[in-house]
């Protein structure tokens, strides 16, 4: 499992890479000037498991977040909350440990049912953190037409 896992991510790596030094190939044939050096290609890529890399038998989907006490094995959880009532609208669970991330799908949770705040109401606000001023979620607010 760990050897599959370390695998996988090494052929991310070298996708990425790859794409990394076409776009650097691209920027000198338009006769940019290029700063820094030369990043390391596709090639240099190991396949081989870490010393340190680990695997949960018990819950393989969940993953090593870093918390207030340390490290531990979790999911991220996230609420969508009336302002008012306090009462939980929409919710999802997920393995990625960054929160900025979570905006749109926990937004995307709240049913079409419970509709969409009236404008200029008390309930027409959204606090989400710092997630709510990264500029893809701004964007993609805008598209939904929510005011932050």
């Amino acid at each position: 499992m760990i050897e599959a896992r370390s695998r996988e991510r090494a052929t991310e790596e070298k996708a990425e890479r790859t794409a990394a030094g076409e776009e650097r190939a691209a920027r000198l044939a338009r006769g940019e000037k290029l700063q820094g050096k030369v990043p390391a290609g596709p090639e240099s890529v190991d396949e081989t498991p870490a010393s340190t890399d680990q695997h949960n038998y018990t819950d393989p989907e969940s993953r090593i977040m870093k918390t207030g006490s340390g490290f531990e094995q979790c999911y991220n959880a996230q609420a969508a909350v009336e302002i008012e009532s306090r009462l939980i609208v929409g919710q999802t669970v997920t393995a990625a440990p960054n929160d900025k991330e979570q905006l749109l799908p926990t937004l995307a949770s709240i049913p079409l049912e419970l509709g969409k705040p009236a404008r200029n109401s008390k309930s027409d606000r959204l606090l989400g953190g710092q997630a709510r001023r990264q500029a893809e979620n701004i964007l993609a607010l805008w598209h939904l037409d929510a005011t932050t």
